[in-house]
């Protein structure tokens, strides 16, 4: 058996490696998913699964297609020659999977073969200063004899500065993409002191799970040297924690409202003493395409942001609440409009009823005056003060999920135009009637009159 090979067990299954040739990338072939194409280094058992064109090629797929790390054009892969579907219970036909590739950089972006005609016995020691491993950086870690145009990185790999090696705490399960993403299964660290770089999280027994997208920007002149998860600063990320504090800054430091009524426990605890979700990116969306977005919180829903918030609707907003304010210190309380103008058109038709008492007799009523043709046209104008899309209630009730009534059917709602479209049939009708010899009756008849002209809540007219 070769150097580069050994036994599993039996001489049935044995491993070798090899530098990849080519990256399929179509599904034209079924039995080839996410295959490569590899020359191998050394000898390799026969029953490889060998390209029938090049007897030094082997095209191998993942041995693991549940959780697959995609290598790149000269980076090694771990070669593993196993059983094949085409097996049975009598037979044994075999194929060859990769494994993994093969950490030559230690490297989290790229892995790829150095040059050849290096010497192979040679390891350089350095700091980790970046002008020491320049060359590793282009996927040589050491000077080669000649150039060679096979051995480069991938050409359709774009290669990225800066992607550093997450750091590892005690304990850790990390998974990390090449271009800055990872996912983290971690807890609180005893002692920080034993780490590069500190985690950005404290106190807690608990576990916490952290998924980070990042582009790093930051060039720290050395080559393979760690970060960690900056939950203010990183393009997109998600914590899931127990009772760790987080290092965080919120983005907006808007928050008189929200102090006003006390929802301030993530702050005070410093995003700690409790299970929380942390969501943090430069621009979140809620989408849903199908049915509600809903938000439910026991002690308070905050919203804050440094320029302004909108809320746009097809149909209604709606806001119910035993007491509703616009102004932290808001004391004063709102007008109803229908209800006002119910009580200012009673206002002023009592007014012209209104018979002033002089020295030499009673005088003649106010509507007799040049002014009250003015009074009139101002009191035809009450209705136009209306809003035609805000309405208010004078009291109102808070139920729970669990006192609400399910209905079969939804109640219908009445549309702006709906609830603002005169009775003409009933207006005739009273313009028909015989003038009444009582002023004050005909006062209410043409109050009754500007009722149906200018419908609006009708609940609120009585008030």
């Amino acid at each position: 058996m070769s150097n580069n090979t050994f036994s599993i067990l039996n001489s049935d299954y044995e491993l070798a490696y090899g530098s990849v040739l080519n990256v399929l990338y179509t599904d034209e072939n079924p039995n080839t998913p996410y295959a490569v194409q590899v020359i191998i280094l050394g000898d390799f058992v026969k029953k490889a699964f060998q390209d029938e064109t090049d007897p030094e090629t082997v095209t191998a797929i993942p041995l693991n297609t549940y959780s697959t790390r995609i290598p790149l054009k000269n980076e090694v892969v771990l070669l593993i020659n196993a059983l094949s579907k085409n097996s049975t219970g009598f037979i044994s036909r075999y194929r060859t999977y990769y494994i993994d590739v093969v950490g030559l950089q230690a490297n989290v972006h790229h892995n790829t073969l150095p040059l050849t005609g290096v010497n192979e016995n040679s390891e350089s020691q350095t700091s980790g200063n970046a002008s020491e491993y320049e060359s590793a950086e282009n996927g040589q870690t050491t000077t080669p004899t000649e150039t060679s145009d096979e051995n480069v990185i991938d050409e359709n790999f774009q290669l990225t500065e800066n992607v550093k090696l997450i750091q590892h705490y005690v304990g850790d399960t990390i998974f990390q993409g090449r271009f800055g993403q990872s996912i983290r299964f971690s807890s609180t660290q005893k002692n920080t002191n034993l780490f590069t770089k500190a985690p950005n999280w404290s106190e807690g027994t608990g576990p916490i799970t952290i998924i980070r997208n990042t582009k790093q920007t930051t060039d720290t002149g050395k080559v393979n040297d760690f970060v960690t998860e900056d939950f203010t600063n990183d393009d997109s990320v998600i914590v899931l924690s127990s009772d760790q504090k987080l290092n965080f800054e919120e983005g907006s430091k808007v928050s008189t409202s929200l102090n006003s009524k006390g929802i301030t426990s993530w702050r005070d605890s410093a995003f700690g003493e409790s299970s929380q979700i942390l969501l943090s990116s430069r621009r979140l969306i809620f989408n849903s395409s199908q049915n509600e977005i809903v938000a439910f919180a026991k002690t308070g829903i905050a919203l804050s942001t440094e320029t302004s918030v909108t809320i746009d609707a097809q149909d209604d907003i709606s806001l119910n609440a035993n007491r509703v304010e616009i102004g932290t210190d808001a004391s004063e309380q709102m007008l109803l409009g229908n209800a006002f103008q119910s009580w200012m058109e009673k206002f002023i038709d009592t007014l012209s009823l209104l018979t002033v008492i002089t020295p030499t007799g009673p005088a003649s009523p106010l509507t007799s005056t040049p002014q009250w043709t003015q009074i009139e046209t101002l009191k035809a104008q009450l209705p136009d003060l209306l809003s035609e899309i805000g309405f208010i209630s004078k009291t109102t009730s808070v139920s729970t999920s669990d006192s609400v009534q399910t209905v079969s059917e939804p109640v219908p709602r009445q549309s702006v135009a709906e609830r603002t479209q005169p009775n003409e049939e009933k207006v005739q009708q009273l313009e028909s009637e015989p003038a009444p010899v009582d002023p004050q009756v005909q006062a209410l008849i043409d109050l009754e009159i500007t009722r149906f002209k200018y419908p609006g809540e009708p609940d609120n007219l009585n008030t």
